[in-house]
């Protein structure tokens, strides 16, 4: 699993582009807490903390995660946040990558059912 599954869960049912580019714009401004057009590790963790799975679990990422899907830092900028635009890659990458893992579990149960 993804550090972002839960999040990403979410946006997988995105009409166009725009749509997806408006629901991460709209997941950016809720992570924001502080609105100054960036979010840390900090900010991302409270807003990851408010939106919650069916169950009631919450995701947090740890400073590894963050360094791993920020690219070891390249996606922030001096002062360890990212913007919108650093936001949006990581959520796209990691929607791709949580689609894949679901295609791929399909994939292999369809042989398993197929096998027995």
């Amino acid at each position: 699993a993804g550090p972002l599954d839960l999040l990403v869960r979410g946006l997988v049912n995105f009409a166009n582009e725009e749509d997806l580019e408006n629901k991460i714009r709209g997941l950016f401004l809720r992570m924001d807490l502080d609105e100054s057009g960036a979010v840390s590790l900090k900010e991302m963790n409270e807003g990851l903390k408010k939106i919650q799975s069916g169950n009631g679990s919450h995701m947090r990422l740890s400073a590894e995660d963050f360094e791993l899907i920020t690219e070891r830092g390249k996606l922030l900028d001096a002062d360890g946040e990212m913007g919108f635009e650093g936001f949006y890659n990581i959520v796209t990458s990691q929607l791709k990558q949580f689609t894949n893992r679901k295609i791929i579990d399909a994939l292999n149960r369809s042989e398993e059912d197929g096998a027995s």
